[in-house]
């Protein structure tokens, strides 16, 4: 399955509950996505909104991590100091991640996806994994040259 090139999604209607975050695209950073996420469930838990069950989070989870790693780890080059912005929405029929990063263009891999049943390789499984655990994966570069991503999970 090819990833999806649509227009970049702007718009907050229907949005219920939104947390943001803007940092260095740094592996270090990854602790404060970890705060973020800490801090939406605790929100969504608090809201009148849909709460996801704990699968539903779990997914959403691994598919946002493994995205935003892939960006920390690509979209700039070594020792650069790059930006990554994400943004962690609550729908009343979804959880969605739009992640933004100003690096580098993301090019598709030629390879097909994994065959999970062998024996899996240490590195290249980030997309894969996120394309199994979430229900769209949508990626697109906007003509400013910025990356966005835009990651559903449905409820």
């Amino acid at each position: 399955m090819g990833l999806s090139r649509r227009r970049w999604r702007t718009s907050s209607a229907g949005v219920l509950l939104e947390e943001v975050l803007v940092g260095p695209a740094a592996l270090e950073y990854l602790d404060a996505l970890h705060a973020l996420l800490d801090r939406f469930w605790a929100a969504v838990n608090g809201s009148r909104g849909p709460r996801p069950l704990a699968d539903q989070r779990t997914a959403f989870i691994t598919g946002l991590i493994e995205i935003a790693s892939n960006i920390i780890r690509y979209a700039y080059p070594p020792l650069s100091a790059g930006k990554i912005e994400i943004r962690l929405r609550l729908h009343r029929d979804r959880v969605e991640a739009l992640l933004t990063d100003w690096g580098q263009p993301f090019v598709e891999p030629e390879t097909l996806a994994p065959d999970w049943s062998d024996e899996l390789p240490e590195s290249g499984l980030g997309l894969s994994l996120a394309r199994r655990a979430l229900d769209r994966v949508e990626y697109d570069r906007d003509s400013s040259g910025r990356n966005h991503w835009w990651l559903v999970k449905l409820l």
